[in-house]
């Protein structure tokens, strides 16, 4: 979680911004942005990327942001179970399947020649 603002307005959707230097890059990307000053006080965008002091939005905010506009952020997640480890160390409340086989072995054909017996392959 962080605090910044916007220091600058790059177009409708994406703006540089101070305070989230701590943050290595792509920190933000998927999170939630809580305007807290500004017109959209009060409102929530959701975050595409962040990187290199910038931030994009999926969507333009409600009205049209200035510089000085404050915001709190959260992380995002990419629903991935290395980020749930890593990210948030919450491994525990992960609710994916990431031990489950790719769509490569739900289309595998048992061996034409050897024994199909369900021991290895080849």
């Amino acid at each position: 979680r962080g605090a910044g603002a916007v220091a600058a307005v790059l177009d409708e959707a994406r703006f540089s911004v101070t305070g989230l230097s701590a943050f290595a890059d792509r920190w933000f990307d998927n999170g939630r942005l809580d305007w807290t000053g500004g017109p959209n006080a009060g409102t929530v965008s959701h975050v595409k990327t962040h990187a290199l002091g910038a931030l994009a939005l999926w969507a333009p905010p409600g009205a049209p942001a200035k510089a000085g506009d404050s915001f709190e952020i959260r992380a995002g997640c990419d629903k991935a179970f290395s980020t749930c480890t890593a990210k948030f160390s919450n491994a525990i409340n992960f609710r994916g399947f990431h031990l489950m086989p790719g769509d490569d072995f739900a289309i595998a054909l048992p061996a034409r020649d050897g024994r199909n017996d369900g021991g290895r392959r080849g």
